[in-house]
């Protein structure tokens, strides 16, 4: 991968950081379900949010 700019570093760091605060708030909301459908797309999409956030530090 070429050498990031300066720009480019802090705007992967914010989306991580993003990304890393939606994983946590849809883990709460699944925890807060008494649905297990809705309790199981809260889980699966903090799934994908952490699976997302360990794809970008990778690119760092």
């Amino acid at each position: 991968m070429p050498n990031l700019t300066r720009k480019e570093l802090i705007s992967i760091k914010d989306l991580v950081s993003a990304h890393q605060i939606l994983v946590s708030k849809l883990n709460s909301y699944s925890n807060s379900c008494q649905s297990p459908e809705i309790k199981q797309m809260f889980q699966s999409a903090a799934g994908e949010a952490k699976q997302s956030a360990q794809s970008l530090i990778q690119m760092l």
